[in-house]
């Protein structure tokens, strides 16, 4: 009997619920409307808005906005805020709020664009959130001292375009023309109580490239006002699988693949910029077949300036180019790193102790540079020219050797007095 009587109060409870959802949603809604209505110095437009209360949701529907001052138009096909309901009404009712706690925005289908109608970015979808504690008078005035409490900041950005009008950069406006961002994504942790800001799964991906990294920012300071960052820990990795091209006013450029990775510890200023001085670090880098095709004046100069030495510019491309080195507070060590070109091979090793107090008095342990597969056009050039000059090449049989020692103010090179 009792389960009779309570299933359909209940269901009155219910449905009483969703009505009154809907009917608050209503008129919230025309809140909303004229609140993006009666906006100061801003040109909005919009279809229509839906509000739903109890999922905190605002969704705004061919959106369009005009930023202010600038010729750029924003548009956005559907665009849903998440925030409690309570702050949406206070901004809605007072034009303000004095700080965030929770937000949340999706948009998909976005286009910026000039004034002019030319695309410069579209996107499929941006999905941002925030959660923690921020005065948005401290965010107005781009003055945040450190939080008192965590901070959560995602955003995730998909399949992305850049117009021919995004840039007037070379390389990127001949990137825009054909290639996408599958994927634009970081996340933004503060521990405040630690004074740690966290920047993880950092990533970019498109089908011809991938970058990917984190970071660890220490801070330091007997307040929050007084808070600075001191050293960020970094790692990253990049890659270039595929062939690459790009141009400028001077020539088309081109690169089979490209791979490198970091990881490291660098000192930051007050300011947040990095510091000339690495603390730690791992390098390396991986590059195939870099080419280069000039244009006919560039080429002509080039060519002229290279005949003393037997080359044109045809054998400055990279077949080939690998980097491996390791740094610590007092030592460098660079070792299985090489360079080949159509007319030579070069390798490298080193051996540095680094005195941070007076880098000049850093010592050259070993350094050791062996060209070798030296074309005979060249190798006759250079042979012309120290005959010319007066200094004698090392030489261990074909191979030319340079070898380092002695202290950065005053190395020895072997083989050569002066």
């Amino acid at each position: 009997m009792k389960a009779k009587i309570l299933i359909p109060v209940l269901l009155l409870l219910i449905i009483s619920l969703f009505a009154g959802n809907w009917i608050y949603g209503k008129m919230s809604a025309k809140k909303v409307e004229a609140y993006l209505d009666n906006l100061p110095n801003a040109d909005v437009k919009y279809d229509h808005v839906t509000v739903n209360p109890l999922m905190a949701k605002i969704k705004i529907n061919q959106f369009e906005y005009q930023v202010p001052d600038k010729e750029i138009v924003f548009y956005c096909n559907e665009l849903t805020i998440s925030i409690p309901h309570s702050d949406a009404m206070k901004i809605v009712k007072e034009k303000s709020l004095d700080e965030i706690n929770k937000l949340g925005i999706e948009g998909n289908d976005i286009v910026v664009a000039n004034m002019k109608g030319d695309t410069l970015v579209v996107s499929d979808n941006l999905d941002m959130d925030f959660d923690g504690a921020l005065m948005v008078e401290d965010l107005k005035n781009l003055q945040i001292d450190f939080p008192e409490e965590d901070q959560d900041f995602d955003l995730t950005i998909r399949n992305t375009r850049l117009g021919s009008k995004a840039t007037d950069d070379s390389v990127l406006k001949t990137l825009a023309e054909t290639k996408q961002i599958d994927k634009i994504g970081l996340e933004i942790k503060v521990k405040a109580k630690e004074g740690k800001m966290l920047l993880e799964d950092f990533i970019v991906k498109s089908k011809e490239m991938l970058v990917k990294g984190d970071a660890d920012i220490d801070f330091t300071g007997e307040t929050r006002e007084s808070m600075k960052p001191v050293y960020a820990k970094v790692k990253y990795e990049m890659s270039m699988p595929d062939n690459l091209t790009w141009e400028d006013e001077k020539g088309k450029y081109s690169v089979k693949s490209f791979n490198s990775s970091f990881s490291g510890k660098l000192n930051l200023k007050e300011n947040g910029e990095f510091l000339e001085l690495i603390d730690e670090a791992d390098v390396d880098i991986d590059l195939k077949e870099l080419t280069f095709d000039y244009d006919e004046a560039t080429k002509a100069t080039m060519n002229q300036q290279l005949a003393m030495l037997g080359l044109n510019s045809d054998d400055l491309s990279i077949k080939g180019f690998s980097l491996h080195s390791k740094i610590d507070s007092s030592s460098l060590i660079i070792e299985n790193t090489e360079l080949l070109l159509p007319v030579l091979k070069a390798g490298l090793t080193a051996n540095m102790h680094l005195d941070r107090s007076n880098f000049n008095n850093s010592q050259i342990n070993a350094f050791q540079l062996i060209i070798s597969n030296i074309n005979p056009k060249l190798d006759e050039a250079l042979g012309n020219l120290s005959k010319t000059f007066g200094f004698k090449i090392q030489r261990e049989e074909d191979n030319i050797v340079f070898e380092v020692k002695g202290s950065f103010q005053n190395p020895q090179i072997k083989g050569v007095h002066y």
